[in-house]
């Protein structure tokens, strides 16, 4: 069965902090109650670019608590939290999983609330073990080390939650 993996990843580290069971149950089951909720659709519309862009971006047109956009923007590619954000990510994810039980998001944040982190620390997600994790280390072969992501593509949760709040 396939699961949502959680990450502590920096520039000299890469280790899992814990995965949950069931994939859909984390980012399908978010997009798909956003979906519902705040465009009337049975469904996430897997075949409909544009509205898939319209869910993703469902604050851009509908009115989201803190708690919904916080998720929502966890489940997105190359995304990272900081250390020190961790504790505002286990509230919101706490708060969104006393509405949505049947969710992973409850068992996430009893993860990252396990976890042990060093302020250089970040928080990264595989949301579904049937792809490749983008901050993956790479190994080198000719002096048997790995080579870690710099993060320098990914993006900050909560540098855009202030962007997003910012601009309300």
């Amino acid at each position: 069965m396939s699961y949502t993996e959680i990450f502590s990843i920096s520039a000299s580290h890469c280790h899992s902090l814990g995965e949950t069971k069931n994939a859909w149950r984390g980012a399908m089951y978010v997009w798909n109650q956003i979906a519902q909720k705040y465009f009337g659709l049975d469904s996430f519309p897997s075949f409909d670019a544009d509205m898939q862009k319209r869910v993703w971006n469902a604050n851009n047109e509908h009115q989201l608590t803190d708690a919904e956009i916080i998720v929502l923007a966890s489940t997105m590619d190359r995304v990272v939290v900081k250390a020190v954000d961790v504790q505002r990510l286990v509230e919101a994810f706490e708060e969104y999983a006393k509405d949505h039980p049947h969710s992973s998001i409850g068992e996430q944040a009893e993860l990252l609330k396990a976890s042990r982190l060093s302020p250089e620390d970040h928080i990264a997600w595989c949301q579904t073990s049937i792809s490749e994790f983008h901050f993956e280390p790479v190994y080198l072969e000719e002096n048997d080390e790995y080579r870690y992501h710099n993060l320098s593509d990914g993006w900050d949760l909560f540098e855009q939650f202030e962007r997003i709040k910012g601009a309300a």
